[in-house]
């Protein structure tokens, strides 16, 4: 379910079933009600980390409607999502009436997570030509399994026909500049959304895909403007008033981010990403005693939704270390271990080793990073995250060591992540030449970095400005 559909759950109708549902449980008397107001009832337990009661108001469903398709869908479902494909593909099946809608979406589902992506992309076109009506509807949600699986091509390629072939669907603008952001074609997204905000320039859809697409090309000056203009629609719309602190934080301006990430807290409270963020801006500008009571406080809430509490873990440990508290960061990255799937773990030994370094054990944490090595799928990335991880030690001469050692090996993605680290520790070890090689490449190609490592060497200069600094700089220096 994407984030927006969450918000059926707000309307005064919904709120009124529940209600009713919820007096029926607590006095035991028994009332009638449909299986599709049930189903939902559940889905809405479900989405509340309520599983318990969602699963008691399923059986109640099913005791009044045992052939309602609704109700046995969210069942096997729930079987699906446990892992458990062969009992939904055995309730799938028990429904009487395969050729619904919402069973053809569930027999794709089993078969994306069972590996059969090609199969059930299969079945859902095979459907969709010989649908005679709402073919644009079933077109649409076909996208959204797309979205809900990570299959943005696919997903790209089907908004493209429901762009194409229904010029009469509303939404279709929407969705194909969606899949487009999805797809990192932002350029072919701002096109249609520029034309979207012309014809109706109060479509909060469009700003804020608007903003991603911005973002997307790293323009955050221009997001920053689309997220204003959004907030002058709805000055309390929860992704303008995030992505406006993003869009701080990436211009390096940690005070407005800081003071947006608060703002949005008091409006969204329950949200741990703001918390969360706050703690990355609090630990960028070196206040790590707040970053750590952020942090703490985000730490304590429901990830379900948002899947940060092995990410919140790590800025909270990382926060720990830098006051020197490294017993209780490493007690923090234990807890991490319950967000985590055996293949992230390897990044544990990372931190740890990290966190070992940063306090002065030096055989500890080369341990850690030579476990790390040993169980990454791509050493290159995590010798780099090694390297980066000394220079912020202050092993300058260790870091610039390993990163030229990987240097013709790195691919372009990557080298982009090494440059301001190069420079940095080329700056301290006083390596003239190879730092003014490095500089002017860092600030091309990965100016958020190089302006976060030298704005506090070059105060008040701007990005472009460093290499110039930097050589009136050395000179002074070789003239002494």
């Amino acid at each position: 379910m994407r984030e927006d559909d969450y918000s059926f759950f707000e309307e005064d109708q919904f709120k009124e079933t529940l209600a009713a549902y919820e007096n029926m449980v607590n006095s035991g008397t028994p009332t009638y009600m449909g299986p599709d107001e049930l189903t939902d009832i559940a889905e809405y337990y479900v989405v509340n980390n309520r599983r318990e009661e969602a699963m008691k108001c399923i059986d109640y469903a099913l005791s009044l409607h045992p052939d309602a398709v609704d109700p046995m869908v969210f069942l096997a479902r729930q079987h699906m999502f446990e892992g458990n494909t062969q009992k939904a593909r055995t309730i799938c099946e028990s429904i009487n009436d395969q050729s619904d809608r919402e069973v053809i979406f569930l027999k794709a589902e089993i078969l994306i997570r069972e590996g059969q992506a090609d199969k059930a992309f299969d079945l859902l076109f095979r459907t969709y030509e010989q649908l005679q009506e709402e073919q644009d509807v079933f077109l649409n949600d076909c996208i959204d399994i797309c979205y809900d699986y990570y299959y943005n091509e696919k997903g790209l390629e089907w908004a493209r026909l429901l762009y194409q072939e229904f010029p009469d669907y509303e939404d279709r603008t929407m969705v194909l500049a969606d899949m487009l952001v999805l797809n990192g074609k932002n350029d072919e997204a701002l096109t249609l959304l520029d034309k979207e905000l012309d014809e109706s320039p109060y479509n909060m859809k469009a700003w804020l895909l608007l903003t991603d697409a911005l973002c997307g090309k790293g323009n955050y000056n221009h997001a920053l403007d689309a997220a204003d203009f959004a907030l002058a629609i709805n000055p309390t719309e929860e992704h303008a008033m995030l992505v406006k602190a993003n869009c701080y934080f990436h211009l390096n301006k940690m005070e407005e981010a800081h003071r947006q990430y608060v703002e949005y807290q008091k409006l969204y409270p329950a949200d741990d990403n703001g918390l969360y963020l706050d703690g990355l801006c609090l630990i960028n500008m070196e206040r790590f005693p707040e970053a750590v009571s952020q942090l703490e406080k985000a730490l304590e809430m429901d990830h379900t939704r948002s899947g940060l509490g092995l990410q919140i873990c790590s800025q909270l440990a990382y926060a720990l270390s830098k006051l020197g508290k490294a017993s209780q960061a490493l007690d923090v990255l234990e807890r991490g271990d319950e967000f985590t799937t055996p293949d992230d773990r390897f990044e544990k030994e990372l931190m740890r080793g990290h966190i070992f370094l940063e306090n002065g054990m030096e055989r500890e944490a080369y341990r850690e990073f030579q476990i790390a090595v040993e169980k990454s799928s791509d050493p290159n990335i995590t010798w780099l995250t090694i390297a980066i991880s000394m220079c912020e030690c202050q092993l300058y001469d260790e870091s610039a060591g390993i990163m030229e050692n990987l240097e013709s090996t790195l691919s372009d993605e990557q080298l982009v992540l090494a440059l301001p680290y190069m420079a940095y520790s080329y700056y301290y070890l006083q390596r003239w030449p190879d730092f003014l090689r490095c500089l002017p490449l860092a600030v091309e190609k990965n100016r958020e970095t190089t302006e976060y490592l030298f704005s506090p060497i070059y105060p008040g200069k701007k990005p472009e400005e460093y290499i110039e600094t930097a050589m009136l700089h050395i000179r002074e220096q070789e003239g002494q």
